[in-house]
């Protein structure tokens, strides 16, 4: 490896495929992200870390919260904190890992950004 290349330096091809190839990571590392949702915290008084994956409002944040709070204890995989969230408000099809995936392409895409939860920053 010579150099750490930037996203508007990647080929249109490898460019349009990383979506898929992030998906396929968060899929493949379930437990490092379930352990993300798990031990996410506050960032200020008004902030919570699980805002800040895209597509997470608060109606779903606080159900993960309660949830990871709850008597049951942390979320085991995708499937354990999908099927405790359908239960607590009825929040049908929740699939953890987009969220995931689509913050890690933000952070990839985006090298002003100001807060990077999963992935590191070259520009540093």
């Amino acid at each position: 490896m010579k150099r750490r290349i930037s996203f508007s330096e990647l080929p249109n091809m490898a460019a349009s495929e990383i979506e898929y190839a992030v998906a396929d990571i968060v899929k493949n590392n379930e437990a490092r992200f379930i352990r993300f949702y798990n031990e996410a915290g506050p960032i200020s008084l008004k902030k919570h870390l699980l805002e800040e994956l895209p597509g997470l409002g608060k109606k779903t944040m606080n159900a993960i919260l309660a949830e990871r709070e709850s008597p049951r204890g942390g979320f085991k995989g995708y499937e354990d904190l999908s099927s405790r969230l359908a239960e607590y408000q009825k929040i049908q099809s929740f699939k953890p890992e987009k969220p995931v995936a689509a913050r890690i392409v933000l952070e990839i895409e985006d090298p002003e950004r100001r807060r990077y939860l999963f992935v590191q920053n070259s520009q540093k």
